[in-house]
């Protein structure tokens, strides 16, 4: 970047009507956090701003504080190892002490490195979005709404025809046999009977 910050994360999601969305975070150098946010207020229209601090000034202290009580520790220890009066077993144990404050102190030293950069630099997080379209959308798009609506329902109501059909079906043809069957016992109980030859 220009003002010597750098892009830390980036993201870009594409939502309704095809508009990009993207979220943005850049570190920028903490006396040049007021100029990069004034350039990046011209990318376009602000809806929204946050600004928050946070003051690592006591966590920074105490991280001191026991950096010196750890050195001030392994200075003594190297003092104990240089007497050559000292029992073996008492040099190994002092040993293995003093390597257990290097290791601790190697860790508040990372933790140091981290918030001299925390306080070297500045986060700012910028959520984006493509403006809404200039040009509305074509005078035939209700039309073209009405006919798509009209032919879903057109669609269900064939469908909903065809499942009724489907089911009175056999139940139409079992009434039409049901009425044959009726309409023929009754011709025969009509049927005249024969008088017998003489």
């Amino acid at each position: 970047m220009r003002l010597g910050g750098y892009v830390a994360d980036s993201q870009t999601t594409r939502g309704a009507l095809d508009r990009r969305y993207g979220t943005l975070t850049v570190r920028v150098p903490a006396d040049q956090f007021k100029a990069t946010l004034a350039e990046l207020r011209e990318l376009g229209k602000v809806l929204s701003e946050n600004i928050t601090t946070q003051d690592v000034t006591k966590a920074y202290t105490d991280i001191e504080t026991r950096l010196r009580v750890k050195h001030e520790t392994a200075a003594r220890l190297r003092d104990i190892l240089r007497d050559r009066t000292a029992r073996l077993s008492d040099v190994l144990e002092v040993e293995r002490e003093l390597t257990r404050v290097t290791e601790e102190s190697e860790a508040l030293e990372g933790e140091r490195r981290f918030y001299d950069q925390q306080i070297a630099l500045s986060s700012i997080a910028v959520n984006l979005s493509e403006p809404d379209a200039i040009v509305s959308a074509s005078a035939f798009e209700p039309i073209r709404a009405a006919l798509h609506n009209s032919l879903q329902v057109l669609s269900v109501s064939i469908a909903a025809m065809i499942a009724v059909v489907v089911f009175l079906a056999p139940w139409t043809l079992l009434g039409w046999l049901t009425w044959r069957l009726i309409r023929w016992l009754r011709a025969r109980r009509r049927k005249p009977v024969a008088p017998p030859a003489a």
